[in-house]
């Protein structure tokens, strides 16, 4: 059995509103521990990558506009 990553990168709207929230499927982890640090080591570099576009558009570091969210499970596969 093997684990798989399931992630998603959205942007934060106003309460009460979901926006698109596309989920990426990485299978092919071999342990629980293996599949969670790839998730955290990909989510920092989406968060990365993310500031690095909201920099060349102008916006604030610390500002609230599309605030960037990532979520990660990982699951075993029973095939």
């Amino acid at each position: 059995m093997d684990w798989v990553l399931v992630l998603t990168f959205h942007l934060l709207g106003p309460q009460g509103e979901i926006r698109d929230i596309g989920p990426n499927i990485l299978p092919g982890f071999a342990t629980e521990a293996t599949c969670s640090s790839a998730a955290n080591s990909i989510a920092e570099s989406l968060l990365r990558l993310e500031g690095k576009a909201r920099e060349r558009q102008g916006i604030a570091r610390n500002s609230d506009k599309s605030i960037p969210a990532v979520n990660y499970e990982c699951f075993q596969n029973w095939r």
